[in-house]
């Protein structure tokens, strides 16, 4: 529906400028008896003002998403801005509510589809003065244009349907998978009883040659472990200090093994380094929408994200702060889904500024470099359609609100890993194999090579040819894999 609203938004300034442009012309001769040059200034501001009055009209839809960094601490927000882009048809409106510190708390956009009652009105009128000028005349020029304008309103349907028109996702081309075998070796394995500490939760996963980095969201910490299993160090604890971490949402790792946890609950990124001591701070405070994932480059010193809205957005900020956005993606599939149907994982790929991002609920992941789009979209080998959103009316007393949830989601990328020049994706889909199958992608060109299957449905995480599993049987357990193929 959006892309018919901003299409109809295009198509009427299309048609305004060229009226304009005739009227300049050959201005209609009304009232009758003024000179050439009086009829030019009239219809010319006539036109003029019918534009302005075209940015009002009464509603016919609207969609909103609203992304939440976080809860403000005491009372309703201290700074509230807004912008609003008037156009025919479509209407954006952006708020955006800030705490006492300036932190970001709420995004909200709005984009609406109006009726331009006025500029109607006018074109009305100016095709009735025309035909009654061409049948007084019958100017062969004015049944030229008239016919051509007839032929260009018969192809706007199919110009729409053809070229704006959202894609079936089901029809795009996509790779047959291909299993191969592989074989398995175990390295070690973990396993914690209920009452046991060690974790309490295994959330997120990154390794390399040093181990493996896990990161506990309910213990708001990291653990790291070397290839034998055995515990080297905790970074991080509950709280809002130095190197503290609240609802810590996802980690990366460096080439230089510098951990680097996505702290959503202080709207930063806390950095740890090979000994588990903080190193670097990065405030997100600059950014004007929230990230949910985060992927980091080689150096360790950018960051990358995708910000939620009716468009994706890719994201940079590297250690000072400074926010670089990269052009917005349109998923021509996505249908009427909202920015929760577009969550996925990011992963950098040790390779300068490269990193990937998978969908979650949805189809395909994006390669990028920086905040740039390399290529086409990479399809899964089984098509997820992106979901719908529910909105729901909430009352707590005086407080109204509204509540959106993903309508029976279908599940892809449930874990991503990005290493030796290829892309793992475990995809947990449904049936038999749901949560096994690991499909492996070329990162330079995205095609697809093959698949694995794992020993059993888990979180997943890799280098080299080495593996870690995670799960909880009803405690988190670990189990670190050699071989493959």
């Amino acid at each position: 529906m959006e892309s018919l609203t901003w299409f109809l938004t295009f198509a009427v300034l299309t048609v305004w400028a060229v009226v304009g442009a005739e009227l300049l012309r050959r201005p209609p001769s009304l009232p009758e008896g003024w000179s050439q040059t009086r009829l030019r200034w009239l219809w010319g501001g006539v036109w003029i003002a019918a534009l302005a009055g075209g940015v009002w009209g009464p509603t016919l839809w609207s969609h909103t998403t609203a992304d939440h960094a976080r809860t403000a601490a005491v009372g309703p927000p201290a700074e509230r801005t807004s912008t609003i882009l008037r156009t025919p048809f479509a209407v954006r409106t952006v708020q955006t509510d800030r705490d006492g510190s300036g932190q970001m708390i709420r995004t909200e956009e709005r984009t609406a589809m109006q009726l331009p009652v006025v500029m109607l009105l006018f074109l009305g009128g100016v095709w009735y003065l025309r035909g009654r000028e061409r049948r007084r005349a019958r100017d062969p020029e004015l049944r030229t244009a008239g016919t051509a304008l007839i032929l260009v309103l018969l192809m706007s349907p199919g110009v729409l349907a053809g070229c704006l028109g959202d894609i079936d996702g089901a029809q795009e081309p996509r790779p047959d998978r291909q299993i191969e075998p592989a074989s398995w070796d175990t390295l070690a394995f973990v396993e914690m009883a209920a009452e046991d500490t060690l974790l309490f939760s295994t959330n997120d996963m990154m390794a390399s040659s040093r181990g493996l980095w896990v990161l506990d969201r309910i213990g708001s910490r990291v653990a790291h472990f070397d290839w034998d299993g055995e515990l080297q160090w905790y970074a991080g604890r509950a709280g809002g200090g130095p190197g503290e971490l609240l609802n810590p949402r996802t980690l990366a790792v460096d080439t230089h093994d510098r951990v680097w946890v996505l702290d959503m609950g202080n709207h930063r990124i806390t950095g740890f380094g090979p000994d588990g001591r903080m190193v670097e701070e990065v405030s997100l405070q600059n950014l004007d929408a929230v990230i949910h994932t985060m992927a980091v480059n080689a150096s360790g010193d950018r960051f990358f994200g995708m910000t939620l809205g009716d468009r994706l957005q890719p994201v940079a900020v590297d250690l000072d702060g400074r926010v670089e956005t990269g052009p917005r993606i349109r998923l021509r599939d996505a249908g009427a889904a909202s920015s929760l149907a577009f969550q996925g994982y990011g992963r950098g790929a040790g390779l300068d500024d490269q990193w990937v991002y998978a969908f979650s609920t949805g189809d395909g992941l994006f390669r990028l470099d920086g905040v740039e789009v390399l290529g086409e979209r990479v399809r899964y080998p089984e098509w997820v359609p992106f979901p719908e959103t529910h909105v729901q009316r909430q009352e707590d007393g005086e407080q109204v609100g509204t509540i959106t949830r993903l309508a029976e989601p279908s599940f892809s990328a449930g874990d991503v890993v990005v290493a030796d020049g290829r892309i793992l994706v475990r995809f947990r889909g449904e049936g038999d194999d749901a949560g096994r199958l690991v499909d492996i992608y070329d990162l330079a060109s995205g095609d697809y090579l093959h698949s694995v299957r794992l020993p059993r449905p888990a979180r997943m995480t890799a280098w080299e040819d080495r593996m870690v599993l995670a799960w909880n049987d009803p405690a988190p357990r670990l189990l670190f894999l050699e071989g493959g193929r």
